[in-house]
């Protein structure tokens, strides 16, 4: 059984873009609400990550020229990042993501397939961004909701 949570308020991707038109400090202001008001996921997220999940995960890896591992706490915490897009293909416009290639493969190895790492880290640890999210998620949607509101009206009030 999957478990899903989206917040659909309609209209509010187009408003947020429009927001952005008639003034680019609102638009400022409303990433800088925005992420305040996720900061209880980011929070809870970095808190789950551990130090160290595997032993290998401190060596060097490099696959291609990317560099991979090692894995340190710091930087998967300091890769977690609220982000917005208003882009028409985007089926989401506000967003937490993870940029440290470390903690994405922490948080995704052996997703498709089982594989060994994926049972060792299954073992140790958890799925880290999405238990965080189910847990955050009911206090953040209300206000975020109420913050996509209030762009609302403010874009139709310019728009008058």
């Amino acid at each position: 059984m999957t478990v899903t949570a989206s917040v659909e308020i309609v209209g509010a991707k187009e408003a947020i873009k429009a927001l952005g038109k008639i003034d680019k400090d609102l638009r400022k202001q409303f990433n800088a609400d925005a992420k305040q008001i996720a900061q209880p996921l980011v929070s809870l997220a970095a808190s789950r990550y551990p130090d160290v999940p595997l032993s290998g995960m401190n060596r060097n890896w490099t696959q291609g020229n990317k560099k991979i591992f090692p894995y340190t706490k710091a930087k998967a915490v300091k890769g977690l990042k609220v982000k917005f897009s208003t882009r028409r293909n985007d089926a989401n416009v506000i967003y937490v993501t993870q940029s440290d290639a470390g903690a994405v493969v922490l948080e995704t190895a052996g997703r498709g397939k089982t594989t060994l790492l994926s049972e060792n880290l299954r073992a140790r640890t958890a799925r880290i961004l999405w238990p965080s999210a189910e847990q955050a998620l009911p206090s953040i949607q209300a206000e975020l909701r109420a913050l996509v509101l209030r762009v609302i009206a403010t874009v139709n009030q310019e728009l008058k």
